[in-house]
């Protein structure tokens, strides 16, 4: 998939909390959601040297997203918002604080 492609270059080529440019997103995710820009950022993912680009849309209180990593990235966090498997390593989460 074109998205889990992208979202993985930058993953492996920035360092973690790298937060991408609001104008270096694809622009069919910078007009998802006409209210809210997004954000994008790398983060730690689960593994010794794995990382995932995470993209949020909302604020503190209300937010949805999108955590990709490879197609072996099971979403299963800690503690935090619900995550739902969209394809293998893409994973939609809606949280709130």
């Amino acid at each position: 998939m074109k998205l889990q492609q992208w979202a993985r270059s930058i993953a492996e080529k920035r360092e973690l909390y790298y937060q991408v440019p609001t104008e270096d997103l694809p622009w069919d995710i910078r007009k998802f959601h006409p209210e809210a820009f997004p954000t994008a950022f790398v983060v730690e993912g689960n593994g010794p040297g794995k990382k995932l680009l995470v993209i949020m849309w909302g604020g503190r209180v209300k937010h949805q997203g999108l955590v990709i990593g490879d197609q072996d990235y099971k979403g299963i966090p800690a503690e935090g918002p619900e995550m739902t498997m969209w394809i293998a390593g893409v994973y939609f989460f809606l949280g709130s604080e």
